[in-house]
């Protein structure tokens, strides 16, 4: 896996996101922190660690919870990513709210890809001629903003509560296939209108930021 990325800042504030890819276990990790980004260091590590751990000794690991709708591999991730929350809450929210993320992890097995998200990013599947739009969350800014852009207001987080809401999908892997992500408050229309194979960084940032150059954004092409 290999990405390229890049941030437009606007006149308003988005937190860069900690980028990590594992090759050898065929993992991607996105954790955008909403406060220190030490966070996100911490998620990654753990996310990464416990991931690793479970799947190289598989007699021995058992997953707690377990969902059946889920392969192991699957729920391996997910437990991770649910054991990095409470170490997130823990560290950092016990006494005061001081930082909450929004994350993206994917696991690549074999022909298929399967994801599990809070918060951002949008995700876009560009395949040959076509971008299939796979998730598509929008802030609280998006919700009550009306005559002009708020501040990016994220409305769901990792590590603030006891719950944890995680999203999850799969899909199956064809040849060439990339996954556009995007942090944004939402995604302008005009975006599914563009040609997917004119369709790249560039065009996309110069889409976005026309549509409303106050609006900040991440944006990623995912090459898988």
């Amino acid at each position: 896996m290999k990405i390229n990325d890049r941030s437009y800042g606007g006149k308003l504030f988005r937190p860069t996101p900690e980028i990590h890819i594992n090759d050898e276990q065929g993992l991607f990790i996105l954790a955008s922190p909403w406060g220190t980004s030490e966070a996100a260091k911490d998620f990654v590590q753990i996310v990464d660690s416990q991931f690793r751990a479970s799947m190289e000794d598989l007699d021995k690991t058992v997953v707690l919870n377990e969902l059946d709708f889920l392969s192991p591999e699957e729920n391996r991730l997910r437990m991770a990513i649910v054991s990095a929350h409470e170490d997130i809450r823990e560290k950092y929210n016990e006494d005061h709210l001081l930082v909450g993320l929004e994350v993206l992890c994917c696991i690549k097995t074999d022909s298929k890809l399967s994801w599990f998200a809070v918060g951002a990013p949008f995700i876009g599947l560009r395949r040959e001629n076509q971008l299939l739009p796979i998730r598509h969350p929008v802030d609280l800014s998006f919700d009550f903003s009306k005559e002009k852009a708020l501040p990016p207001l994220p409305k769901t987080l990792l590590g603030l509560q006891s719950h944890i809401n995680i999203e999850s999908g799969n899909f199956r892997l064809q040849k060439n296939d990339e996954l556009l992500l995007i942090s944004r408050s939402y995604v302008p229309n005009d975006l599914f209108k563009m040609s997917p194979k004119d369709l790249n960084i560039e065009s996309a940032t110069l889409l976005m930021a026309k549509e409303s150059e106050n609006q900040p954004f991440w944006i990623g092409m995912l090459g898988l």
